[in-house]
């Protein structure tokens, strides 16, 4: 089997591996891009919780003990406004080569 590697970290699903479907006949794959980067993605220990600040700035936490997934617990942008919106430093772009892969995927599937 191939190494475990995270999909998505804030819901905490796995890629599953073409090896494990075709044991257990699943009928059907993923085309997928693949996680979003988040630059200097740290997670730290905050006593009850896991957490760490995503690529848009929001806070997310999981409790340590029976946490399943991250939940949003601060945002970025504190107030709906347009100086507000205007202030926001978004992140860049997801590199072009991301998108490129897709029809790849999809014609090999």
């Amino acid at each position: 089997m191939e190494e475990i590697k995270m999909l998505d970290d804030v819901q905490q699903l796995l890629y599953v591996d073409e090896e494990l479907l075709k044991r257990f006949e699943v009928d059907f794959r993923i085309v997928q891009l693949p996680p979003a980067p988040a630059p200097a993605l740290h997670y730290k220990d905050e006593g009850e919780y896991w957490a760490f600040v995503d690529r848009w700035g929001a806070k997310l936490h999981m409790p340590n003990e029976d946490g399943y997934y991250y939940d949003c617990v601060e945002f970025p942008m504190k107030e709906a406004s347009r100086a507000a919106l205007e202030k926001f430093q978004r992140p860049p772009p997801d590199p072009p080569e991301y998108l490129e892969d897709l029809p790849r995927q999809a014609e090999y599937l």
